[in-house]
């Protein structure tokens, strides 16, 4: 009998991860904000094939909170002091 339960949980955990990629999903204007510039600029980069991974689907154009924090560490310069305080 623990099958139909098994088969809800599993039902549950995705419809639970399925909204949390919803959750995670940032339009245009949420994602600039994060990464500090200007939603104008944002979609500049994103038609020269420039800035943060984005997703697609028809019309629509969503950002990942992760592929910002990837980019943005992408970005990260190291200067003299940086790795000398190491």
């Amino acid at each position: 009998m623990s099958t139909p339960t098994l088969t809800a949980d599993l039902r549950n955990a995705e419809a639970e991860q399925a909204a949390a990629d919803r959750a995670a999903d940032l339009r245009n204007a949420e994602a600039a904000a994060i990464i500090g510039v200007a939603p104008p600029t944002l979609s500049t980069w994103r038609s020269k094939g420039r800035g943060p991974r984005f997703v697609k689907c028809g019309k629509s154009v969503r950002y990942r909170r992760a592929d910002l924090d990837a980019w943005l560490q992408s970005r990260t310069v190291e200067t003299a002091e940086s790795v000398a305080a190491r």
